[in-house]
């Protein structure tokens, strides 16, 4: 689970986290960017839930998430 203090999510920075089937965050997130690869090579990933307070996902930031 991202906290709700984290405001963006670098490049790479979740790249290749093969076991985990889904993303969440915390209630009130105050997440608002989600940077390119990102969550790249999430083999498992079936669910994601992104908050509304994100205004920008670049591109590939779920690159390569086959389910």
């Amino acid at each position: 689970m991202i906290p709700s203090s984290v405001c963006n999510i670098d490049c790479n920075a979740f790249r290749g986290c093969i076991s985990f089937e889904k993303l969440m965050f915390e209630s009130l997130s105050s997440i608002q960017s989600i940077e390119y690869y990102a969550f790249c090579e999430w083999s498992f990933l079936t669910k994601v839930i992104i908050p509304s307070s994100v205004t920008h996902i670049s591109f590939d930031a779920f690159r390569e998430c086959k389910s």
